[in-house]
């Protein structure tokens, strides 16, 4: 009677140690899923800012081409 109860004990501590575990698991795999998340939104980030730095550089050469057309103008008879 003592074997068995000493299994039982064993295996509830055995399915105390699955069942903890298995949250364990659960958390990292939640864990790795944040993470891919902040670094998808990381990566739309770094695109919008390029974006943003192409449309400064465009904005500055077309200023710049302004300036250029209208100092052409001013020398004009």
């Amino acid at each position: 009677m003592d074997d068995k109860l000493a299994v039982d004990e064993d295996d509830t501590k055995k399915g105390a140690v699955g069942e903890v575990a298995a949250k364990v698991v659960g958390q990292v795999a939640g864990a790795i899923e944040q993470a891919t998340t902040v670094a998808e939104q990381a990566t739309t980030v770094a695109e919008q800012a390029t974006t943003v730095a192409e449309q400064d550089a465009f904005w500055q050469f077309s200023y710049i081409s302004l300036m250029k057309l209208l100092a052409v103008a001013l020398r004009l008879p």
